[in-house]
């Protein structure tokens, strides 16, 4: 399931995964350029989801006021 899921991220370009001919198979995978471009999107409203839930983050902690 998690191979899956991270092959899905690679095709969609959040990821970058490097296979390494170990034994057993490894494989490290990375937040792509595209995936930190997202990740940046998405912190306000991170922040924002959790002081409205009341888990901490808010207008505060985004801004690091």
């Amino acid at each position: 399931m998690l191979t899956v899921w991270l092959r899905d991220l690679e095709a969609a370009g959040l990821v970058e995964c490097l296979v390494q001919p170990t034994i057993p198979v490894s494989i490290r995978c990375r937040l792509s350029a595209g995936g930190i471009d997202l990740r940046r999107a998405l912190q306000p409203i991170t922040h924002y989801a959790r002081w409205e839930s009341g888990d901490g983050g808010g207008p505060a902690a985004a801004t690091g006021s």
